[in-house]
């Protein structure tokens, strides 16, 4: 059996082991943290939850993510990013489910056609896929469109990154969603992006009740997942 070496160093990755090499994997481990953060220290418009640090193994794996072509990172990232949530959420309810309120409707951020056949696949979308298989939310991957191709947001002041998305996502109305919405996406910066996507999302009138990502930079302000339950 033939396994493929480990896409963030090269390095041969064991039998019964996924995607990562054992030293990658604890690195990448490593760099978790408390995932909540308070929308206010974040500028986020709903409250974030996070995996991980964007620095060190995790920006490596990201990277070879979007642009090396490892679909399999995105869906291991979003596994443990669905297992971190449902520890949470069993420590919040001990010895039972989440609660019918925190049944949601996972929607990725999309990639504009153009860059998708470049790429071959959306890279939240994986994520989203890899946090619905083990959460067992809804999952529409097609909900939200990306309608015109924008630039890279890094290097783009705030006002830029705002211009930069305006008015580049719209629903698909061949598909119905369900409120309450939790936006999934790679990396959080200034938030532009997931402030565009909740904009279309609300004005018909479907409640995005938080933020998933697997990498921010690092903020001091964290807080529970209880912020997700006093809003839905």
């Amino acid at each position: 059996m033939i396994v493929p070496p480990c896409p963030v160093c090269d390095k041969s990755v064991q039998i019964g082991e996924r995607c990562f090499c054992r030293d990658c994997r604890l690195q990448l481990q490593q760099q978790r943290f408390r995932p909540w953060c308070d929308p206010a220290s974040t500028n986020a418009p709903v409250p974030l939850y996070t995996w991980g640090s964007y620095e060190g193994a995790l920006r490596r794996a990201l990277q070879k993510l979007k642009y090396e072509r490892h679909p399999t990172i995105g869906i291991q990232l979003g596994e443990w990013l669905g297992q971190v949530w449902r520890q949470e959420s069993m420590l919040q309810s001990p010895g039972s489910k989440p609660s019918p309120q925190r049944s949601f409707v996972v929607v990725p951020i999309p990639l504009h056609a153009e860059k998708l056949k470049t790429r071959g696949y959306n890279q939240a979308a994986l994520m989203s896929e890899g946090f619905c298989r083990v959460t067992g939310y809804a999952h529409q991957p097609q909900a939200l469109q990306r309608i015109r191709p924008t630039t890279a947001q890094f290097g783009l002041s705030a006002p830029q990154r705002q211009e930069n998305v305006q008015g580049a996502f719209q629903l698909d109305n061949r598909q119905a969603i369900q409120s309450p919405v939790l936006l999934l996406d790679d990396i959080y910066t200034t938030g532009s992006t997931v402030a565009e996507a909740i904009k279309v999302l609300t004005h018909q009138k479907i409640k995005v009740a938080g933020i998933l990502v697997i990498a921010r930079p690092p903020l001091p302000n964290l807080g529970s997942i209880d912020q997700f339950a006093n809003i839905c």
